[in-house]
């Protein structure tokens, strides 16, 4: 067991953190990621509680067409972290959900809390994550939003908001492209490598992100785009609820500007279309919003994200 949430003293907050980089957790807030990165310029803003309705009306976005409100959206994005979370540590209910590696990078030991109960922030979401003793994140959504001074009380601090981006099937299908294709199981240390490169990840949160029952799963698929003999770019993909949801996007640095994000992303997504997939959805870093908009997705709402100060400071 590790630290009670009530043995915590309340301190002052709620505080800003800015770019930081923690070699041992891996947090950056300036990287370009869909593993969940807290870069975004909105962490400077407060979000209230109708933020995500607004934010579909102000984008226009049609819920019904995935047969999906943004309650069940969040609720999907949680089940599908199944694709890195270890089993014993992935719970996913209505108003909350927690998805853990176990491992030392922040971005893949996750709660979510879509609820103004108190306990479903704490002894749902912050309870485990304590327990589990790893850097982590709490992210706030919807109601839940309305819980953020509980967590300031006890010296958590915001570090920063990530979208949520959904995208319908559009008319006609995505171009394929050669070389665009799912990857096979002696290709899995080349994507590993792609992203330890790409964010800094330690071996063992690679294994977790890219791990090997990818590629026997029946809804999951590890997928990469080469240049010759070189992978260049990569992502992994669940289909949850019917929706193709991305994780851990990454193009080699030296090969990004070139189109090859926006090349796979778009023939693999036409792939998962046409075997069914009703739409997609994932979670954005700011530089990445460029890529995914020019795909067809939309940004409906904002999730604060709050972590604990030597989590993301680089002095654990």
């Amino acid at each position: 067991m590790g630290t009670r949430y009530d043995a915590l003293a309340p301190r002052r907050g709620p505080a800003s953190i800015g770019s930081c980089r923690d070699n041992r957790s891996g947090f950056d807030s300036q990287r370009t990621a869909t593993c969940l990165r807290a870069d975004d310029p909105a962490s400077t803003r407060t979000i209230g509680t109708g933020g995500a309705a607004d934010g579909a009306r102000r984008h226009g976005y049609d819920f019904s067409a995935m047969g999906q409100n943004q309650s069940d959206m969040r609720r999907t994005l949680g089940g599908a972290a199944r694709l890195w979370a270890a089993p014993e540590h992935h719970e996913v209910h209505d108003e909350w959900w927690v998805a853990c590696s176990g491992e030392l990078n922040v971005n893949y030991n996750v709660a979510c809390c879509q609820s103004s109960a108190p306990d479903a922030l704490v002894e749902h979401c912050l309870q485990p994550l304590l327990d589990l003793g790893r850097p982590a994140i709490v992210m706030l959504a919807g109601a839940g939003l309305a819980s953020a001074q509980r967590l300031a009380e006890i010296g958590w601090v915001t570090v920063g908001a990530l979208p949520l981006m959904v995208l319908t099937p559009p008319t006609g299908s995505f171009s394929s492209l050669t070389g665009a294709r799912a990857l096979s199981p002696e290709e899995l240390p080349a994507a590993r490598e792609l992203l330890i490169d790409t964010y800094g990840l330690d071996d063992s949160s690679a294994v977790a992100a890219v791990p090997d029952g990818i590629v026997t799963s029946q809804d999951m698929e590890a997928w990469g785009l080469y240049d010759g003999d070189r992978l260049v770019s990569f992502f992994t993909s669940v289909v949850e609820d019917g929706l193709a949801v991305v994780w851990s996007m990454a193009t080699r640095a030296d090969s990004q500007g070139h189109g090859y994000g926006r090349a796979l992303l778009g023939s693999a997504l036409g792939q998962l279309f046409e075997r069914g997939a009703t739409g997609s959805l994932l979670q954005s870093s700011a530089v990445g919003q460029k890529l995914y908009g020019g795909l067809g997705y939309s940004s409906v709402e904002h999730w604060q994200l709050w972590s604990r100060p030597r989590w993301v400071m680089g002095n654990a």
